[in-house]
């Protein structure tokens, strides 16, 4: 039997999901609301494993969230250190802080609440063309959705982005805000990764890709991001050291929406228009997402299984 993920989502959470379905308030654990789980200690125990593990000259260190339920009281007294963000310095000098995307869809209250909420998200579009069907099958697709967002909202769904300094003031990823419904990416982790591949391929220093969404913001090292990517030096490296394997075919992201490389052509045409998911259909969106959901949970295991020992002896004993 497979070992079950961490669930950072409240007891209950069936119940409750079913109520932010009709209006009811959700706040993903990475947001700065729930900052009280150990959803943040597990994050940044991880980035220092895989650095210490790491061969780049100049590591960086990492410091969890002040507020984060499982930070030491030690932690807690370090320089420089943040309430909400994970902070990254390098020889004792300040970066830049990291904050959690959760690349799953978004699935808050307000998706289900806009007049045409279901044109844009994906978790929206399923609850509202479920509702055509019979009251077994709604339920049964409803249960899919609730798991759906349960298991995705986990180590093994986030990207992990640098937002500036405090003096700085803006606690955003402008990439993340960028990246989303509005945007051919329409917040899809394959879309993402092809950017980052782009981007460390040396590329867009070739003055390619220039309709890519990071494109500008990686040139003008925005955020610092062209630092934070840059650290991991090949988008080979980011792979590994991320582990996003499973994500990747033959050196290309996989495509969520049919499970094949995802090829440059095809990136083109989503590139003209947006708006993808007001097109596909309930299956195909069903489809979608347990496929998702499954590299997702895949990734989950092998980040918590690498931090095995820190989640014995401070989660198992909180």
């Amino acid at each position: 039997m497979e070992k079950e993920t961490i669930i950072f989502q409240r007891n209950e959470f069936d119940n409750y999901y079913r109520s932010v379905l009709n209006g009811g308030k959700y706040v993903d654990p990475d947001c700065r609301e729930d900052i009280d789980t150990p959803y943040y200690n597990f994050l940044t125990e991880f980035l220092r494993k895989r650095e210490g593990e790491s061969n780049y000259k100049n590591k960086y260190s990492f410091i969890p969230p002040k507020l984060a339920k499982l930070t030491s009281d030690s932690e807690k007294k370090i320089k420089d250190n943040d309430k909400y963000k994970i902070v990254v310095k390098q020889n004792d000098e300040l970066l830049f802080r990291l904050t959690s995307d959760q690349f799953g869809f978004s699935g808050a209250e307000y998706v289900y609440q806009q007049s045409y909420g279901h044109l844009k998200y994906p978790l929206a579009r399923i609850n509202y063309l479920s509702k055509n069907e019979s009251i077994d099958e709604r339920n049964r697709i409803l249960n899919k959705l609730i798991n759906y967002v349960k298991n995705t909202r986990t180590l093994g769904g986030s990207f992990i982005w640098p937002t500036p300094k405090k003096s700085e003031g803006f606690r955003n990823s402008k990439y993340n805000m960028s990246r989303g419904v509005g945007s051919y990416i329409e917040d899809r982790v394959d879309l993402t990764l092809l950017e980052i591949k782009h981007a460390l391929d040396g590329e867009y220093h070739k003055s390619q890709h220039k309709d890519d969404i990071l494109y500008t913001l990686y040139i003008n090292n925005t955020d610092g991001i062209r630092t934070w990517l840059d650290h991991f030096e090949t988008f080979e490296k980011f792979v590994d050291y991320f582990m996003f394997n499973n994500f990747i075919e033959n050196g290309m992201p996989l495509n969520i929406l049919t499970g094949k490389a995802i090829c440059e052509e095809e990136v083109k045409k989503y590139k003209n228009k947006t708006c993808q998911i007001k097109n596909l259909k309930l299956s195909e969106l069903l489809e979608m997402i347990e496929r998702l959901e499954n590299m997702i949970i895949n990734r989950t295991r092998l980040m918590e299984e690498h931090i095995k020992d820190y989640i014995v002896k401070r989660y198992n004993m909180d």
